[in-house]
């Protein structure tokens, strides 16, 4: 909740400053996480110039906080977190802010079939990062449960036969939420058919597409 009604709750976070040695840090938001951050980080083999820890402020719930991220700085680091979602379930619990070169984007055309980030937990911020080029059968989350935030998305085609479907995220749940995102040129098909027969859960009759959620 903000007194002031002309400031905007969640301002854009656009600079590539700011960003400190999370070892460094004692805050109440993020300590927990830190040995499992740098866990993620040394396993991708990748280094400082692709992957690291940082500490960084951030808005949450109105407010300016500190809080520990893995700090994303290249299209290989956003492949190899990919692959930590992949095989490590602490992976969608941590926090991830983006530090790309200035000019850069993530182009997910690298993946032949886009599935969505599933049950992701932690705060996803893109700084302002533009990702392009997703074709697949999901949004950029399939389930969001914690936060995505100054997240630019274009260039997408996604058709799957699910009864929900987004740009950001197929589901969006409780207590969890979309900050400052935009979306554009965003192409998606529900291609569910009410005479097919479909695992419990899908239901054709209340399929659901959202340019967002």
């Amino acid at each position: 909740y903000e007194d002031d009604l002309t400031k905007p709750i969640y301002p854009t976070k656009t600079e590539k400053v700011g960003f400190e040695d999370a070892s460094n840090l004692i805050s109440a938001y993020g300590t927990e996480s830190l040995t499992e951050m740098e866990a993620i980080v040394a396993a991708s083999g990748l280094g400082e110039e692709d992957l690291k820890t940082s500490s960084y402020t951030t808005v949450i719930n109105g407010k300016e906080t500190e809080i520990n991220a893995i700090e994303i700085k290249s299209q290989a680091g956003f492949e190899a977190i990919i692959d930590a979602m992949g095989t490590n379930p602490e992976a969608v619990k941590q926090n991830y802010v983006f530090n790309l070169p200035e000019g850069e984007s993530i182009d997910l055309g690298v993946y032949r079939d886009w599935p969505g980030i599933p049950s992701f937990q932690g705060i996803f911020d893109g700084n302002g990062t533009t990702f392009e080029n997703l074709n697949g059968s999901q949004g950029l989350f399939s389930s969001l449960y914690g936060t995505v935030k100054n997240v630019n998305l274009a260039n997408a085609v996604i058709s799957a036969d699910t009864d929900a479907i987004g740009g950001m995220a197929g589901y969006l749940a409780d207590g969890a939420s979309i900050e400052n995102c935009n979306i554009s040129n965003v192409d998606i098909t529900c291609n569910l058919d009410p005479n097919k027969t479909y695992p419990e859960g899908y239901q054709p009759e209340r399929a659901g597409v959202g340019g967002i959620v």
